[in-house]
């Protein structure tokens, strides 16, 4: 779940329509902010963005029987758990800092606004944090270490929201490089990482941010069966000096698109699974 697609429109698909076993996975197109820019100068940074998303549904399962809920199951956190990949380790924070609610309001907003939502985080929504370290992923020839936090917004079901439905928000990520020397100093510079630091934070470094949403819902349909929705997008933002491009032995554009596939195998990878554990612990809770 992540830890986060343009498929989320899918929410307002009708509820008569035909649903099939259906697993979508694409690299968003490279936005051509670059293109039309005049030529740099040495001093002045290029944006670089990587982008990546993926929507997933079940076949239709059967509804749970009376006096069972669809909240019943969804209110229960070890329920939710399973949306996050299985590799991955799940911290509690149990006092979150005004920072990450202002984080997690922020990113509600842009999200939510996104989608044409408006159901933002408050004291009526259950919210958790958690820390979350996620298996080593692999870019420009270093391996990455990832310690996440993310905030999960669990939604009711209730009159202005018909259906039960998890939110979950990158908020942050502190990144660990590992690999030859040359190459993890590049990526360090890369990311604005200051002389001294262990790692980078996605919230300090001065050259790259990072955001990711996950959003699990399910929507009924016919003959009293119901389907659930699972769409993630991830989306980074790394600013490089023009100076450093050329120390780099590649284009911005082999860069852009060996970073949004670096995201793109991480969503792949972890999602269907997920969302098969998800089903499977659906399935079993009914027929208790």
């Amino acid at each position: 779940a992540v830890s986060a697609s343009e498929a989320a429109r899918q929410a307002t698909m009708l509820a008569s329509a035909t649903p099939t076993d259906e697993t979508v996975s694409t690299i968003c197109p490279k936005e051509e902010e670059n293109a039309n820019e005049p030529l740099h100068d040495k001093k002045t940074p290029r944006l670089i963005k990587f982008k990546a998303s993926r929507h997933h549904k079940t076949p239709p399962l059967n509804m749970p029987k009376h006096p069972k809920t669809l909240d019943d199951f969804f209110s229960q956190e070890k329920h939710c758990d399973l949306l996050f990949s299985a590799e991955a380790t799940l911290t509690p924070v149990p006092n979150p800092s005004l920072e990450l609610w202002d984080m997690l309001r922020h990113s509600a907003n842009y999200y939510q606004d996104y989608d044409g939502m408006n159901v933002k985080p408050s004291k009526d929504t259950p919210i958790r944090f958690v820390e979350l370290a996620n298996a080593p992923m692999h870019f420009i020839g270093v391996t990455l270490h990832s310690t996440a936090t993310v905030g999960i917004q669990y939604l009711p079901s209730s009159q202005q929201f018909g259906i039960p439905e998890f939110h979950f928000y990158l908020l942050s990520t502190n990144l660990q490089a590992r690999g030859p020397k040359p190459l993890v100093w590049l990526f360090y510079k890369l990311i604005g990482k200051k002389a001294g630091q262990e790692g980078i934070s996605t919230v300090t470094a001065s050259r790259f941010q990072t955001s990711g949403y996950t959003r699990v819902w399910a929507q009924p349909s016919p003959r009293n069966k119901v389907v659930f929705h699972n769409t993630a997008r991830l989306e980074s933002k790394l600013r490089i000096p023009s100076v450093l491009l050329s120390l780099m032995p590649f284009s911005i554009e082999h860069l852009e698109q060996k970073g949004s596939e670096s995201l793109q195998t991480a969503i792949d990878k972890d999602m269907e699974p997920a969302a098969e554990r998800f089903q499977e612990a659906y399935m079993n809770w009914i027929s208790e």
